[in-house]
């Protein structure tokens, strides 16, 4: 495996990860080794569900050395059309946790040992915490530097202890590690409290690719038409984020008589789509399966409502791409608030964050007035283009290991 002339060799070592677009978060990661510099040369050894191969793939402008290796405790059962694997209905996460991590220890020391070897990276990157095994592979290859992306981290909230296991799993699994990546500063600190050194840890946010804009009035007046929506009525998309429960009962209450002008499309990913979800169609409420345009209908609609679990609220880095697309379309997100979500939205400059469900009607009057709504649009854009560009954050990651190669 021979390197370009003056390239950084960089091994990306993930769960997961597969060498083409999925629908998932794993999906930046494959955007991110598109968007990187020529001057960095890539590999990828992958754990994940997909057929076993070690081959050449091309991903953006780069000729990716890929090795894909499946978990040791069951053979995945291949989808000939998608060439995907089919998890089976009774596996928890638990078991697919253990799964993982055992897998992972066994590979350190045979596939993935002899893909170090023979690739002789300047850095190995992974693109989780992957618990002990960071500690093997440091044992294994001394001299190689590793950088670790830890996208979320529990919080500490007022009658929730995050506990001494999972502390000393993240600490002990992060610890060799030369440079941490985390989505948010709230992660950060979270980071630096269970005693990650501040000087290791460096915020980089997830992001998208930039695109130029089409013509909102024609799109917006294609889905109106659609569901039937009055002119002088708001087009609020609602995202699927919250448990089922909690969803059902946002549902009940986005029904009231309080929400009158207002239409609520209620997109729901087909994976989760079940036909209990339809006895909450009607009146101001449409619920969706899908829709397959549904990158469209965020550009149309007039805001995203994406309220957020309070279970969801004990991890530091859901901002969620989503939203990062809506926002990059000109389209606020209006959410509750936990930590992490001040990294993306500022309330009322480039979206909206309310405290309770019963003060959305305030929020909305304010989408109404136009010249409000019309900064906090263009807003919404610059954020995306200032902070959460994909080329701006893979020229970061090309900085951070171009600097580590050279002893910095």
């Amino acid at each position: 495996m021979i390197a370009k002339n003056n390239s950084v060799r960089v091994l990306v070592i993930s769960i997961g990860y597969v060498p083409y677009p999925t629908p998932s978060d794993k999906n930046f990661v494959h955007e991110l080794i598109g968007s990187l510099s020529n001057d960095i040369d890539l590999a990828v050894w992958s754990l994940n569900d997909a057929k076993e191969v070690l081959e050449k793939k091309q991903v953006g402008s780069h000729e990716v050395i890929f090795q894909s290796k499946n978990r040791i405790f069951h053979r995945p059962q291949f989808s000939d059309q998608l060439g995907s694997y089919q998890p089976h209905k009774r596996h928890s996460n638990i078991r697919n946790g253990l799964e993982m991590n055992l897998s992972l220890l066994w590979h350190s020391f045979f596939s993935l040992r002899a893909f170090i070897k023979a690739y002789k990276p300047s850095v190995l990157h992974f693109t989780d915490s992957v618990g002990p095994v960071l500690f093997i592979i440091k044992k294994l290859f001394p001299s190689i530097p590793i950088t670790v992306t830890k996208p979320t981290m529990r919080i500490s909230l007022e009658n929730y202890s995050t506990g001494g296991i999972y502390k000393n799993y993240v600490k002990y699994g992060l610890i060799h590690a030369t440079k941490l990546i985390t989505y948010t500063r709230a992660a950060a600190d979270e980071l630096q409290k269970i005693g990650c050194e501040h000087n290791a840890l460096e915020v980089i946010p997830w992001g998208v690719r930039t695109i130029e804009l089409n013509s909102r009035a024609k799109i917006q007046s294609a889905f109106r038409k659609r569901y039937s929506c009055k002119p002088e009525d708001l087009l609020i998309v609602v995202s699927d984020r919250l448990p089922e429960q909690e969803l059902f009962q946002t549902l009940s209450c986005l029904r009231s008589s309080k929400f009158s002008n207002v239409l609520f499309v209620v997109a729901i990913r087909p994976t989760r789509y079940k036909e209990e979800y339809r006895k909450y169609s009607g009146g101001n409420v449409v619920v969706e399966n899908g829709p397959k345009d549904f990158h469209e209908l965020l550009e149309a609609a007039d805001g995203i409502l994406s309220p957020v679990s309070v279970s969801e609220a004990m991890s530091t880095s859901l901002l969620p791409l989503t939203w990062i697309e809506a926002m990059l379309k000109k389209t606020p997100i209006i959410t509750s608030r936990y930590p992490g979500v001040d990294d993306l939205i500022q309330d009322r400059e480039n979206g909206f964050i309310y405290n309770a469900l019963e003060d959305l009607p305030v929020t909305l009057d304010v989408i109404r007035k136009k010249s409000a709504i019309e900064r906090i649009r263009s807003r919404a854009r610059e954020t995306i283009l200032s902070n959460f560009d994909l080329e701006l954050i893979a020229k970061r990651y090309a900085d951070i290991w171009k600097n580590i190669s050279r002893g910095n």
